[in-house]
């Protein structure tokens, strides 16, 4: 199968239908030169763009292309993660009502399981708390408490 027949296969309705994963590369999201992938339990196909295809666009030549991200703090990481948190509530948001949908196909695990996953446990995960204790225990309490305003 050529490239544009696998965009086609994994973009048509119905049944087979592979469910796109994009590549994002510094912001720009990828969904060309597609190849599919099997999923568990053969319920669903999942394609992604070939990454072979992209890789020279990976690493940066010059460390400095990166300047504007050394003024990020720990305090912002954390806002934006838990500001990401709070867009994560199952009741409304569409794309994980399709995600649970794919992963009930694609998972070895059950849809009770699955949906106390995606009902309560992605949004705790990103509570301020619970990242907090992260930080601590991955990185020590005395950076991220004395240092949380300091540079990442």
């Amino acid at each position: 199968m050529n490239d544009a027949q696998v965009e086609a296969a994994a973009r048509a309705p119905g049944a087979g239908r592979a469910s796109i994963v994009p590549l994002i590369i510094r912001g720009e999201v990828i969904e060309s030169h597609l190849i599919t992938y099997p999923g568990r339990h053969g319920g669903v196909m999942f394609a992604t763009p070939d990454v072979r295809r992209f890789v020279q666009r990976l690493p940066l030549g010059n460390p400095s292309d990166l300047s504007d991200y050394y003024d990020v703090t720990l305090d912002d990481i954390l806002d934006f993660l838990e500001a990401l948190g709070e867009r994560l509530d199952f009741r409304t948001n569409p794309y994980l009502q399709e995600c649970f949908e794919i992963s009930i196909q694609a998972s070895g695990l059950t849809e009770p399981i699955l949906r106390h996953m995606f009902e309560k446990g992605l949004q705790r995960m990103f509570k301020r708390s619970q990242l907090e204790e992260v930080v601590d225990r991955n990185i020590g309490a005395n950076t991220s408490r004395a240092g949380s305003r300091s540079r990442c």
